[in-house]
C-alpha cells in the first residue's frame, strides 16, 4: 500500500512540472528575424523640393535613380533627375535630360538600355548607359505614367492614370494604348512583372490585380486583395509577393501559383503603415518599404523577412521620410529612395576577425618497438671421445731475415796455441779430411770451424767424445778479448 501511494506522488509531481515547463515556454514571445546590417544615407539631392522615386540596380556597382519635383511644385516649377552609379552608390552623377516634371517609372534591360517614365506622359529611353536620353511623348495623352515593364527587348509596357497601359513593339519608337480600366474613377497602373515574354501581371490600386498573357496586349481582372496594390514582386511567374496599403494598415500577399485561380494569401498586416514597394530574394530574404503617419509628413517604414513568410518590422533611419521603392541585388546589398531627395544604402555588419587560437601541437604517439624474440639457444655438439678440436690455422710467418753478422776480426788469444792460425787456416778448407788439433790427433769427423783453433781458456777439448757442442766439451770461456 505505502508503495502505491509513493508511485502515485511521483506521477503527480511530474505531471505538475510537465504543467509549469509549458507554461513557460508559453510565456516567452516569439523572437523576430535578426537584422544585421543598416540603413544609412548614402546621398541627398541639393535641390529642396527634390523627391526621388524610382530606382533599379543592374548589378552591386551600376544602377539608375529616377525623381523630380513633388506633388505640386512650388516656386521652382517641375522638373525632373536621373542619376546614375557605377560604384555602388559612393558616388551618384545627375545625367541630362529633356523632361520638365517628375519621373516614376524606372525600368532597364541591360546596363546600357533603360527606359524611365513620369509626369504629363513623359516617356524616356536611353542605349548609351545614359550619356543621352531620347524623349518620346505618348500620342494625346497628358496624364501621368507611374510604372514600365519590359516584356521582351522590343515589347515595352506603360503603366499610367485612368486604368491605361500604353504598349510598344518597336522598342518606344512608337505607342498603342490599351485601356485596362478606363473611364472616370479609373486606377492607377502601379507596378508590372513580365515573365517568359508573355505572362504579365500589374499592381492597381482599388484592390486590383490584373493579368495578361499575350505581352500585355489583353488584360483580364484576376483578384481582388482588399488593399491599394502599389508594388508586385515575382521570382517566376507563379510565385510572386504584392504589397499594398488601405487607409489603415500596410498589407503584403503571397501566391505560389499567381496565375492560378486561387486566392492570394495575406502575409501581413502593419498597422498605421503603407507599403510602395517589396523585394524577395530566392533564398527568402526580403523587404517592403512605404511610410507611416500621416500625409504629408509620412516617416519612412520598413518591414523583414527572412524566410519570405513572416514579416516583422523593422525601424527606419532617422530623420527618413516614405519610401517610393527597394532595390537588392542580394541579401547584403540594398537601395532605397525616398520622398525627401534622398537615396539609403543597405550596410551589412561588419565580419569580426577571429581570434587566432594556438593550435595545440600533436605530440606523437611513441611507436612500440617490437621486442626481438628470444634467439634460441644453440646446443653444443658433443665432440666423439679422442678427437681434438681443431686449431684455427694461422697465416705462415714470414721468413726471419736476420741482418748479416760482420766478420769477425780474429784476434788470438793470449793463451792461444802458437800454431792456432795454421790449425785455422787447415779447418777452413773447402773439404777437409781431418781436423788438426795442436796435439796432432787426427779427426776423422768434420767438425764446426768455431771448435778449431784454440784451447777454451787455455785447456785441451775432449774430442774424441765430440757429438755436440755441450758434449764435445766446448763451453763458453768466460774471457774473451783478452780480459779475465
Amino acid at each position: 500500500m505505502r508503495s502505491i501511494i509513493t508511485i502515485c506522488c511521483l506521477v503527480g509531481l511530474a505531471a505538475a512540472v510537465l504543467t509549469a515547463g509549458q507554461g513557460d515556454a508559453q510565456s516567452v514571445p516569439p523572437t523576430g528575424p535578426a537584422v544585421a546590417g543598416t540603413w544609412q544615407l548614402q546621398y541627398s539631392h541639393p535641390h529642396a523640393e527634390a523627391t526621388m522615386r524610382g530606382v533599379r540596380m543592374l548589378n552591386n556597382q551600376v544602377g539608375y535613380a529616377v525623381g523630380g519635383s513633388d506633388w505640386y511644385p512650388g516656386n521652382g516649377g517641375a522638373f525632373g533627375i536621373i542619376l546614375k552609379t557605377t560604384n555602388g552608390g559612393a558616388t551618384w552623377t545627375e545625367q541630362a535630360h529633356p523632361a520638365t516634371g517628375w519621373l516614376h517609372g524606372l525600368d532597364c534591360l541591360d546596363a546600357d538600355t533603360c527606359w524611365a517614365a513620369g509626369q504629363y506622359g513623359y516617356i524616356l529611353r536611353t542605349t548609351n548607359g545614359g550619356t543621352t536620353w531620347a524623349l518620346s511623348q505618348t500620342p494625346d495623352y497628358g496624364g501621368w505614367l507611374y510604372s514600365v515593364g519590359i516584356v521582351t527587348p522590343n515589347t515595352i509596357l506603360l503603366g499610367g492614370t485612368q486604368g491605361e497601359v500604353f504598349r510598344s513593339t518597336n522598342g518606344g519608337a512608337s505607342w498603342r494604348l490599351v485601356d485596362v480600366d478606363g473611364g472616370p474613377g479609373g486606377v492607377v497602373m502601379w507596378d508590372f512583372a513580365c515573365f517568359d515574354g508573355s505572362t504579365c501581371y500589374a499592381a492597381a490600386n482599388g484592390a486590383k490585380l490584373y493579368q495578361s498573357f499575350d505581352g500585355g496586349l489583353s488584360w483580364s481582372f484576376h483578384f481582388a486583395t482588399g488593399a491599394d496594390n502599389t508594388a508586385i514582386h515575382c521570382l517566376s511567374s507563379s510565385q510572386c509577393w504584392m504589397a499594398g496599403a488601405t487607409a489603415s494598415h500596410g498589407t503584403v500577399y503571397y501566391s505560389a501559383n499567381a496565375g492560378g485561380t486561387s486566392p492570394w494569401d495575406q502575409q501581413t498586416r502593419k498597422s498605421d503603415k503603407k507599403f510602395f514597394g517589396v523585394t524577395v530574394l530566392a533564398n527568402g530574404v526580403g523587404w517592403a518599404a512605404g511610410g507611416e503617419g500621416t500625409d504629408p509628413n509620412y516617416a519612412g517604414a520598413l518591414a523583414y523577412t527572412e524566410n519570405g513568410q513572416d514579416w516583422d518590422s523593422i525601424a527606419a533611419p532617422a530623420g527618413s521620410k516614405e519610401f517610393w521603392d527597394i532595390e537588392l541585388t542580394d541579401e547584403f546589398h540594398g537601395w532605397l529612395v525616398s520622398h525627401d531627395g534622398s537615396i539609403y544604402s543597405y550596410v551589412p555588419a561588419a565580419t569580426p576577425t577571429p581570434t587566432a587560437t594556438d593550435t595545440p601541437t600533436i605530440t606523437p604517439t611513441p611507436t612500440a618497438t617490437p621486442t626481438p624474440p628470444p634467439r634460441p639457444r644453440r646446443l653444443a655438439r658433443r665432440r666423439p671421445p679422442g678427437r681434438r678440436r681443431p686449431r684455427p690455422l694461422s697465416p705462415p710467418r714470414p721468413p726471419l731475415r736476420r741482418r748479416p753478422h760482420p766478420p769477425r776480426r780474429h784476434r788470438p788469444h793470449p793463451h792461444a796455441h802458437p800454431h792456432g792460425d795454421a790449425i785455422a787456416d787447415a779447418n777452413r778448407h773447402p773439404n777437409p779430411k781431418t781436423l788438426l788439433f795442436p796435439d796432432h790427433l787426427a779427426l776423422t769427423r768434420r767438425a764446426s770451424p768455431q771448435f778449431v783453433g784454440a784451447y777454451p781458456c787455455g785447456r785441451p777439448l775432449a774430442v774424441a767424445h765430440l757429438r755436440s757442442p755441450t758434449r764435445a766439451g766446448a763451453r763458453p770461456c768466460p774471457y774473451r778479448d783478452g780480459h779475465r
